[in-house]
């Protein structure tokens, strides 16, 4: 495998009410991966962490390197506050971020292995369908599979439907709080694509 996460380490993901925290909760879950199938310079399955930051930014690079990789998500904190801060993290960010998760993919020593971009997510996030679509289209064009997380009190949601039942800005009070399902969605769509849109058509 080739990993990438993208890790929200922005003032979003900050909730004093919620413990461990939500970074925590992605931290343990890229640590576990680590640990289970980086064979430490040996394998074939490689890693690199993106941070959302206040602005995006490649963290570690593709390894193998279990030590490196094990240290580094040790070494990463929530990003400061900023004085006028924004209130939904930005389509643009994440595009970018995505599109720093396929550079880092393409730089991969083993070329033939199934390449994989994890993206978690802690608050709401405004989308304009046709730039998510063309970022998304990228790593499809690139033999990515996407997966994407929602990070909340009850832990990991990546199931599309279930995206569909709560209200993004509502996250951290209502993950798994059941919701009305959107009546237009249609489950022949393309899932990656579908997992991003999900979460854009319940925001008002």
């Amino acid at each position: 495998f080739c990993f990438s996460f993208i890790i929200d380490n922005s003032p979003f993901a900050r909730c004093s009410q919620i413990s461990p925290s939500l970074l925590d909760a992605q931290k343990v879950y890229i640590r576990n991966i680590v640990v289970r199938d980086v064979a430490d310079r040996e394998g074939a399955t490689s890693v690199s962490y993106v941070l959302l930051n206040n602005q995006p930014s490649l963290y570690t690079p593709q390894t193998n390197d279990k030590r490196i990789l094990l240290s580094a998500i040790d070494q990463i904190y929530f990003s400061p506050q900023m004085q006028q801060q924004e209130k939904h993290l930005s389509q643009e960010k994440l595009t970018q971020a995505i599109n720093y998760s396929i550079l880092s993919i393409n730089q991969r020593h083993f070329k033939e292995t199934t390449q994989k971009l994890i993206i978690f997510l802690t608050c709401k996030v405004q989308f304009e369908d046709k730039a998510m679509q063309k970022a998304l289209n990228l790593a499809k064009k690139n033999g990515i599979e996407v997966e994407l997380f929602l990070v909340g009190k009850r832990g990991l949601i990546n199931d599309a439907k279930k995206f569909q039942q709560w209200k993004i800005e509502e996250c951290l009070e209502r993950i798994g709080q059941e919701g009305a399902v959107e009546e237009g969605y249609n489950e022949d769509d393309d899932f990656e694509l579908q997992q991003i849109l999900a979460l854009s058509r319940d925001l008002k």
